[in-house]
């Protein structure tokens, strides 16, 4: 493998998230902390994460794939999608009180406590088979084009 200059930029990055992956991990002392910030975000920033972790460049880049080959009216599905996030906005607070109140802090959490251990193992399937999904397509396009 030949060595570039432009590699320089990613290792310096994930050094860095190293970094301060340690140096905050010796601020938390408890499960709150990690997963909530210790329930001190308010709605408004609790929406922001949530949408900045779905959204992604992936996320631009196959919306605007999708318009330029199916046409303009795939936009709806931009529309959509945004909409959804909003709706996720209002239920956020409600999300979060039931969080504070049977400290819960991962969607099987949520399914272990309205239904049962199954529901959450299946939620976690579910999830993981999502996730493997949506980074195999990425890496196919990325490799394929």
């Amino acid at each position: 493998m030949e060595w570039h200059s432009y590699y320089i930029i990613p290792i310096i990055y994930l050094i860095l998230m190293v970094i301060v992956g340690i140096v905050v991990s010796k601020k938390q002392d408890t499960r709150s902390d990690f997963y909530v910030a210790g329930n001190k975000m308010n709605s408004g920033l609790l929406f922001s994460t949530i949408f900045s972790t779905v959204v992604g460049a992936n996320t631009y880049m196959g919306f605007s794939g999708m318009v330029y080959d199916d046409g303009f009216s795939m936009t709806w599905m931009l529309v959509a999608a945004g909409s959804s996030y909003f709706v996720l906005f209002y239920i956020s607070g409600k999300i979060r009180r039931i969080a504070q109140d049977y400290e819960v802090f991962t969607l099987p959490d949520i399914m272990t406590l309205r239904y049962s251990n199954f529901a959450a193992v299946l939620t976690t399937i579910f999830s993981l088979v999502a996730l493997v999904g949506v980074r195999v397509a990425v890496f196919l396009v990325l490799v394929l084009f």
